[in-house]
């Protein structure tokens, strides 16, 4: 495993050639690309952002699905978030790679879940920095109305953010959420 994840980040170009998911080719090695093409990332700041989104928001997400539901949880996340970048673009050569899916369903579900929570941001005004603290629901708002923004900007050829990746794993998100109220896991807010 070590020499595969050190061979694939020195050979980054090569391994997301073969290894990503290819919209035009979707069922490429057999339909293997919806799973290696999660654990491919295109650098060490893709790789770091999606695993501090993980830390923050999946352990409680965890916690409340169990560790089996969790894992199906982000794994149906990352293949719909798969399927929705295909739809968007399915002619596409350009190969899609991250765990961005399964990262959006599980922000999604703690920011339904938890909305009062308390989420901290180290904000910027010119040469000054402040710390912020916003509810989950108010953040989740703004980071939905950025994916609509990205995914326009994906239609339009301004973008290689997968928006619609992020998109079709916040559904997931949200259906997990809504069966969850259901079946009396989760307390109304």
């Amino acid at each position: 495993m070590t020499t595969v994840s050190v061979h694939a980040f020195f050979h980054l170009q090569e391994a997301v050639q073969l290894f990503g998911l290819i919209p035009a080719q979707g069922f490429r090695l057999h339909g293997l690309t919806f799973v290696t093409s999660f654990f491919l990332h295109a650098g060490v700041i893709h790789l770091v952002g999606n695993m501090y989104f993980l830390l923050v928001f999946g352990d409680d997400v965890e916690n409340f699905l169990g560790p089996l539901r969790y894992v199906a949880f982000i794994a149906i996340a990352a293949f719909v978030g798969d399927l929705a970048h295909i739809a968007s673009a399915p002619n596409s050569s350009i190969p899609c790679i991250g765990a961005s899916g399964g990262i959006a369903a599980v922000i999604t579900f703690y920011a339904l879940a938890f909305p009062q929570a308390k989420i901290g941001f180290l904000w910027r005004y010119f040469y000054y920095f402040r710390w912020i603290r916003l509810p989950a629901w108010f953040v989740f708002v703004l980071w939905i109305v950025f994916q609509i923004i990205g995914a326009y900007e994906q239609r339009v050829g301004i973008s290689s953010v997968s928006s619609f990746a992020h998109l079709g794993g916040a559904t997931i998100g949200l259906v997990a959420w809504v069966i969850c109220r259901k079946k009396r896991w989760i307390d109304p807010p």
